[in-house]
């Protein structure tokens, strides 16, 4: 988020700039600048993706835990249908009050600080919005299919889907934005950001191991964990495969429990740490004395030989 400001702002000055070279009366051309640049300025950080940012949260109402968890939900207070349970399974819309889910929203980013910190090993502030429904989510900074959306200033949630998993999942990312900044964040491929915040939520309910098998067996599994490296590895990962969430979400967390399981935990957050001073890649053969690809086709491997022992006829007595 912090990069996509940063061009932004040059955008904006360079467009300025440019301006200001070609009109005849400059004097009138710095005047209507200066006077109309606020206003989409403060319309972005009143009503936009950096409410989050602003001193004033408009149509909001906060309440806070100690210097750690701020809330931010609708001010209106209306009863609303939320969809899922604590643990993130769906279930009939259950009406409560948007404040009875700001109560919510509090004690499960208590529990959520306090998984990522294990894991991170710095201070986690939970700044979190609610909002109510697709557009105000997209509004504020996320997709419209989405859930929610974390980075490095807080996290939004639709408030219809509001589960703990779900705000431990955004905060890793918000929390690793903040471990190693926003340049260096950018060096973490889409699958592994995502597997560490699937981990981390204990979000296992994406895909069963033998569901994975069946999606291997049948040649539906991606393979390539290229595909989601990269700038345009990230947009396939929101734009396209995304209309197979449950299926991608559920093999980058089942293979990030695998790498867990493999190397442990602390490899695993050196791993993260050593990407401050490397590339990804080098930083994973580093930590973890193989590439990623290798990792993957390891993997692979250990579900392909599964699938074959499972196969295999009953010897005969």
């Amino acid at each position: 988020m912090t990069l996509l400001l940063v061009a932004t702002f040059a955008f904006i000055v360079f467009g300025l700039f440019k301006g200001y070279k070609e009109t005849a009366n400059k004097k009138r051309y710095l005047l209507l600048s200066v006077i109309g640049l606020p206003i989409p300025i403060l319309a972005i950080f009143l009503f936009g993706p950096l409410l989050l940012l602003s001193p004033i949260k408009p149509g909001f109402t906060k309440i806070e835990s100690g210097n750690e968890i701020r809330i931010f939900y609708p001010a209106p207070n209306k009863q609303i249908l939320l969809e899922c349970t604590p643990e993130g399974k769906n279930q009939e819309a259950n009406p409560v009050s948007q404040w009875e889910v700001s109560q919510m929203a509090l004690a499960y980013a208590q529990e959520a600080v306090k998984k990522n910190e294990e894991f991170y090993k710095i201070p986690v502030k939970a700044n979190v919005l609610l909002v109510l429904g697709e557009n105000d989510l997209f509004r504020y900074g996320g997709l419209m299919r989405g859930s929610g959306t974390g980075n490095e200033y807080g996290i939004v949630i639709d408030e219809r889907f509001l589960n703990k998993k779900l705000i431990a999942h955004e905060l890793s990312h918000d929390a690793i934005r903040n471990l190693l900044g926003p340049v260096n964040s950018f060096k973490l491929p889409t699958w592994f950001d995502e597997g560490i915040a699937t981990y981390i939520a204990d979000q296992n309910d994406y895909l069963s191991e033998g569901e994975l098998k069946d999606m291997l067996a049948q040649g539906t599994l991606v393979q390539d964990l290229g595909r989601w490296e990269g700038f345009f590895g990230h947009l396939r990962w929101q734009f396209t495969d995304s209309q197979r969430h449950r299926k991608i979400y559920g093999q980058v967390y089942l293979f990030t429990k695998y790498l867990f399981d493999t190397y442990g935990e602390d490899k695993m957050y050196n791993l993260i740490v050593v990407v401050k001073n490397n590339s990804f890649n080098n930083a994973f053969k580093q930590t973890l004395g193989v590439t990623p690809d290798t990792a993957n086709k390891q993997f692979l491997l250990s579900l392909s030989e599964s699938i074959k022992t499972n196969q295999s006829p009953p010897e005969q007595s």
